[in-house]
């Protein structure tokens, strides 16, 4: 994960908010989960090749990022401070 993973997502956040609506986890998982470049929002360019060298980390990293999210950004965009 990078290291700048809470930063870069708070940033993104704060650029967007007027089009997040409730539970900025639920936007954020969307977002990742269906944009094929999402992971190189979340992880080092080490772990993406890493990523697409072995298709079976595709899941894994997958899951090591939404728990990342939902561990940081599982609150209200009404809640959220930049």
């Amino acid at each position: 994960m990078k290291t700048t993973a809470i930063q870069l997502t708070k940033q993104y956040i704060h650029d967007n908010k007027d089009f997040i609506i409730g539970n900025i986890s639920d936007h954020l998982l969307y977002n990742f989960w269906n944009d094929e470049n999402s992971f190189y929002n979340y992880l080092t360019d080490d772990e993406v090749e890493e990523m697409n060298n072995n298709v079976d980390l595709t899941h894994k990293r997958g899951v090591e990022v939404e728990e990342f999210i939902k561990e940081n950004f599982n609150y209200n965009i009404e809640n959220f401070i930049y």
